[in-house]
């Protein structure tokens, strides 16, 4: 085999991986049951090595060469088209014009701590492979513009917390000092977008945890779909307990000074209805200074970007895909639980009237991440206004 075929089919297998991922990501972007999503994940996985093995022996015995290569031709553009894509990323294509400024501060968890947080023996095993950030926590003071802030609330600050995966595969100290640098942000909100536990076990874990977040003018959270793994309205029954405000199909205006902010949540597909917004008014999409309250919304995940679009969100904070966990040199994130693929899998992105901006997460049932470190982003919102325009 020439040094070109092999090329090509190295290109064509990144394509085939490219292909079954994407179809696994968009059902793990569905409302549907777990077991069904598993049922589904397992029949792509199977295919995945089906057609890799059928490839090979019908190109390798001479037959079926025509069915190999109609297959492995769309596998070819799909992996040219990916590595397209993320040399366009890796050049600065896809970055928001509102992501004013990003400064990041690294820890290193165990060295903070003291020891390794894992919960259990298999967590352990795996945070030692080799480039393992799973407890290299990215603390990401990031300044948006939000170009219908008020002058007046330039500078306002949210912390924005994701995917805490509370299952006791990581220890509860992680979570804690994590809690301890959100507090040490002085931040006037936090914002908890979904899947704060995995098991029954540690929902116990959020009155201690969760419950000592603190914030100018409040905590509030929705849930995401692992929380629907557990009994999800004792979750919520207990964190309003401990002082948080839930979001889930609801919205609640606050007060900064003499300005109002509009805070709402969408937990669509797994828990509905999203928020009611029918009884506020829209926008015209303009800056303003004629008192329009800031719209920020709490989602789950971003494939509900178009309804935040529809209903005139300034804002929109999101998590769920985990930035990927694994991002490969070129290719970037392969795996991203959305129906809109990798296109949101973490970052700022301008979605007009909506910023949309997708936490990496703080952790994950599958204690791996590479070249994708835990996220607690830190977001100060400037005003368009207060910029010039």
């Amino acid at each position: 085999m020439s040094i070109p075929e092999v090329i090509l089919l190295a290109l064509a297998a990144v394509g085939h991986v490219v292909l079954w991922m994407s179809l696994v990501n968009r059902i793990h972007g569905t409302g549907l049951s777990q077991g069904l999503v598993h049922l589904l994940t397992i029949f792509c996985w199977s295919m995945m090595v089906v057609i890799v093995v059928s490839v090979a022996v019908g190109y390798t015995a001479g037959s079926g060469i025509w069915i190999s290569l109609l297959y492995l031709s769309p596998c070819l553009l799909m992996a040219l088209s990916s590595i397209g894509r993320r040399i366009r990323t890796l050049l600065g294509g896809d970055q928001s014009a509102a992501l004013l400024s990003n400064h990041t501060t690294s820890l290193d968890l165990i060295e903070q701590l003291g020891h390794r947080p894992a919960g259990s023996r298999w967590t352990e095993l795996l945070s030692r492979l080799p480039g393992n950030e799973v407890f290299q926590l990215h603390i990401q003071r990031k300044e948006l513009r939000i170009e219908r802030l008020e002058p007046e609330l330039d500078g306002l600050t949210i912390a924005h917390v994701s995917d805490l995966h509370m299952s006791g595969r990581i220890s509860k100290s992680f979570y804690r000092h994590v809690v301890e640098r959100v507090n040490e942000q002085q931040v006037d909100i936090v914002a908890i977008t979904g899947d704060l536990f995995d098991t029954e076990a540690c929902i116990e874990w959020g009155r201690e945890i969760l419950g000592s977040l603190r914030a100018r003018y409040g905590v509030y959270f929705v849930l995401g779909n692992h929380d629907k793994r557990v009994d999800a309205g004792r979750v919520r029954r207990q964190l309003i307990d401990c002082g948080l405000t839930n979001l889930g199909s609801r919205s609640q205006e606050v007060c900064v000074g003499k300005h109002r902010i509009i805070l709402a949540g969408n937990e669509l597909p797994w828990f509905s209805p999203a928020a009611d917004m029918t009884h506020y008014p829209q926008g015209d999409g303009h800056p303003t200074s004629d008192g329009r309250p800031l719209r920020v919304l709490l989602s789950h995940a971003p494939d509900q970007i178009e309804w935040a679009r529809q209903h005139d969100f300034d804002l929109m904070l999101a998590g769920h895909t985990h930035g990927g966990q694994i991002c490969f040199p070129v290719l970037g994130p392969v795996v991203s639980p959305s129906r809109l693929g990798t296109q949101y899998a973490s970052g700022t992105f301008d979605v007009p009237p909506t910023l949309l901006h997708v936490s990496r997460g703080i952790a994950s049932l599958m204690p791996i991440r590479w070249n994708c470190p835990p996220e607690l982003a830190v977001l100060v919102l400037r005003s368009g206004v207060a910029l010039g325009g």
